[in-house]
């Protein structure tokens, strides 16, 4: 039974039972403390009964001074997950930083183990599954055996695996969870999800349907699979079953083809041979999501399968390499490459590379997926398979047969180059010629220098420049955004902190000005630090002496200072917020870069510099006149990061192809271009921020962090655009939200039925019949989740 904790036996219920969180919660008096306020709220936003705007406002005003550390870590933990979920990741990390300064040598190992797995989350939120991975095997090693905790990793580890059809190498860990389900309360669906999704992800349908038919609730098992392979998995069993011979059953949990998932869509007109409309769907769910990037699983890898079947194999292997070079690979990388190279006649490299995914399908136990994979290759016919497996045959014997010293080891996936020498500032105009000559002439001295422009011109490129052409480049750079971590802990973050300095410092921290050694530290969004800790980095520059939170003594620091900020420092100043000495200190030396609409003859530089990233020597793409002529007249007011994510997205939308028009760039750029005919309207619902210099006309431009995440998959995500949708237009029905979005029906009932139970919408029912059901903003209450 579990107890009924206070205040303080919070942390402790948490640590020695495997009750869940929220579950703990409930059953504490909340009042006592506003961490444990602000958690709840967290909690529940997690669980998809509260929004996310609400719980992220209570977790910012919870005054965290004070409070239990270990609970403070907890909040940050799920604050930092919940921050992952709606494509945050730049503010959990900070989340997880000032998490990481309250550790301390007393933590127990379950609270430690839950600032690893924030960790994990947020790696695996940019696409860096292999870091994610690490951080599981450094937790589930470092977690007691006897912990509570232990089966919860064992499942998250287990699903994660899954996932990438590769849980076939913790199957004890699934047999525990399986035997000790019963005992520890835990429903058999959620234990037997790893195993099923497993199945599938593999291409093991006999076994899935084994699996399946097991739970006494077969659409229970789904919702453990988090999405979107909780809609996906189902509809992908039957088409994996309907591949490998005569159609099973299943049809009373598949969706109607209509509202069928796009993977499933995609995949259903690569198996009936509809190349064209497979390229098309994949193409507008990409548009939607960073998934076919950042995600892993069955279905992010539509798009390639689609571009390859088009007969793009370029674009293919771009996509393929990007997974790669963000750390996100997959063990059939190889078949797809194979398939690249057939198509450019490259026999040989799609032998070596089949030869590769023949041996990994096997060590996954994943044969049939393997076979799945080459039905769906539409532009392969039975010859090329079979000449392709048996070359890849011979070439496997030859290899096994050899000395274990001369095997072949498979190639590393590229890293991006991170030395950025001054002639990576790309752009032909006065401004960029200076700012390249100010790199070379200030890098050896040692003096800071203070970097300004607008945001996303290219502030901190500009300082990993000045880095890398001093004597230091071989040293740290250290990279610090000032505006992300909380006032109270960024002192100690810089500077470090001696033992018993504050509640909960268990001993001592070394600051990042001193972790940079010889190095550099590069301080962002300078704007943001109070006064307090100006006249603390005033003493930096003016003694290079340092002193610790809590320590009576200095120490030297040998690092050099760089700062940088979008913000009007002078006005500031003159405003009293920023400390004029700090500022006449920081401004002796200083480089300015201009934003991208005053300097106009840089704009297609760059646009043909990002277009051709990646691309072979001497392969290099053309623009259209009209194309040319509207990336040059745009403002950008988001500088250079809108454009590459702009030329970015223009290039996984169209095949990664040589020849570019303006009917290739997103629509909102046609509003500068009224006589051009656009076969999709523009909706009315879009923001209209963006700007053409000398037009009046105002377009859609969505934020730099939200190009390639609009429309996400995220559930918290999903109901807030849902709330959004009603504050707009008041009332809508189930299939405009369907619409609209692009979610399934099924999707779409379970989110308007948590809105309905939540106060912020009502359901009216004008006859008896369903098609006139409809919903309604809920304005005679105020919905304890509105927007204030």
């Amino acid at each position: 039974m579990t107890e009924t904790p206070t205040k303080s036996g919070v942390v402790r219920v948490y640590t020695t039972t495997d009750t869940p969180l929220l579950q703990i919660l409930r059953t504490t008096d909340l009042k006592e403390d506003p961490v444990l306020h602000a958690m709840s709220y967290v909690e529940e936003c997690l669980s998809g009964t509260r929004l996310a705007r609400d719980a992220i406002r209570a977790a910012k005003s919870a005054p965290m001074a004070g409070s239990d550390p270990d609970l403070v870590i907890l909040l940050l933990c799920r604050w930092a997950e919940l921050s992952c979920r709606i494509a945050q990741s730049n503010e959990a990390v900070a989340l997880i930083q000032r998490a990481n300064a309250l550790l301390s040598e007393t933590t127990p190992m379950e609270i430690v183990s839950a600032v690893t797995y924030a960790e994990g989350l947020v790696a695996g939120t940019r696409g860096n599954r292999q870091e994610q991975e690490r951080k599981l095997i450094t937790l589930l090693q470092d977690l007691p055996a006897t912990s509570p905790r232990r089966m919860f990793y064992l499942w998250e580890n287990a699903m994660f695996l899954a996932k990438q059809g590769r849980a076939e190498s913790v199957r004890n860990d699934i047999e525990l969870l399986i035997e000790t389900g019963p005992r520890r309360g835990v429903p058999p669906e959620r234990n037997m999800a790893p195993q099923f999704l497993n199945a599938i992800e593999t291409g093991q349908a006999a076994l899935a349907r084994e699996y399946i038919s097991r739970a006494s609730d077969a659409q229970a098992v789904c919702r453990y699979l988090g999405t979107p392979f909780d809609y996906t998995a189902v509809p992908l069993l039957g088409l994996l079953e309907t591949a490998a011979g005569p159609e099973g059953g299943w049809r009373d949990l598949r969706p109607t083809q209509a509202a069928e998932p796009a993977p499933v869509k995609v995949t259903r007109c690569l198996l009936s041979r509809q190349t064209a409309e497979a390229l098309r769907v994949a193409r507008l769910a990409a548009s939607r999501s960073a998934g076919e990037v950042a995600d892993t699983g069955f279905h992010a890898f539509s798009l390639i399968r689609a571009e390859l079947a088009e007969g793009n194999a370029e674009a293919a292997r771009r996509l393929v390499e990007m997974r790669q070079s963000r750390g996100n690979p997959h063990y059939l990388d190889s078949f797809f490459l194979a398939r690249v190279d057939m198509r450019n006649g490259n026999m040989g490299d799609a032998t070596g590379h089949f030869a590769s995914a023949l041996e990994n399908a096997e060590a996954c136990q994943a044969k049939g997926r393997l076979d799945f994979e080459l039905a769906l290759s539409c532009e392969l016919s039975r010859g090329d398979i079979l000449t392709l497996a048996q070359k890849a045959q011979g070439r496997r014997r030859i290899v096994q047969s050899a000395p274990r010293h001369a095997a072949a080891r498979q190639p590393e996936p590229d890293v991006p180059e991170t030395v950025v020498p001054p002639d990576r500032i790309i752009g032909v105009s006065d401004a960029i010629r200076k700012i390249r000559e100010m790199i070379t002439r200030f890098a050896d001295l040692n003096a800071p220098v203070l970097i300004t422009g607008e945001t996303g011109t290219g502030k901190e490129l500009v300082a990993h420049a000045l880095h890398d052409a001093s004597t230091r480049g071989g040293e740290p750079f250290i990279a610090v955004n000032c505006g992300s971590i909380a006032e109270t802990l960024l002192e100690s973050e810089l500077f470090g902190h001696e033992r018993g300095a504050f509640t909960g410092a268990d001993h001592a921290n070394v600051g990042l000005f001193q972790e940079a050694g010889t190095g550099t530290i590069f301080l962002d969004e300078m704007g943001e630090i109070l006064p307090r800790l100006q006249r603390a980095l005033l003493r930096v520059l003016e003694t290079a002496e340092i002193r610790p939170v809590g320590s009576p003594r200095s120490k030297q620091v040998k690092c050099r200072i760089l700062a940088a900020t979008n913000a009007d420092l002078n006005r500031i100043a003159d405003e009293g917020g920023f400390r004029k000495d700090l500022l006449f200190r920081l401004q002796r030396l200083g480089i300015f870069i201009p934003p991208l609409r005053e300097r106009r003859e840089d704009i297609l530089p760059l646009v043909r510099y990002f277009l051709d990233t990646g691309r072979r020597k001497g392969v290099h793409a053309t623009l259209s006149d009209d194309l040319v002529q509207t990336v040059q007249s745009y403002d950008w007011p988001g500088n250079v990061r809108e454009l590459r994510n702009v030329v970015e997205r223009m290039r996984l939308m169209h095949s990664d192809k040589l020849s570019y028009s303006l009917d290739d760039l997103d629509l909102k750029f046609h509003m500068a271009n009224p006589g051009l005919s656009t076969s999709t309207p523009m909706r009315s619902s879009q923001k209209d921020t963006g700007r053409f210099a000398g037009s009046t006309a105002r377009v859609p431009l969505p934020p730099d962090d939200e190009v390639f995440f609009r429309e996400g998959r995220s559930r918290i995500r999903r109901l807030d655009r849902i709330h959004d949708l009603f504050r707009r237009y008041r009332k809508m029905t189930r299939s405009e939200i369907v619409e609209t979005l692009g979610i399934s029906p099924n999707t779409a009932t379970k989110d308007l039925q948590t809105l309905t139970q939540l106060g912020v919408i009502r359901r009216i029912e004008p006859s008896s019949s369903s098609r006139s059901f409809y919903f309604t903003l809920n304005e005679e209450k105020k919905p304890p989740l509105s927007r204030t």
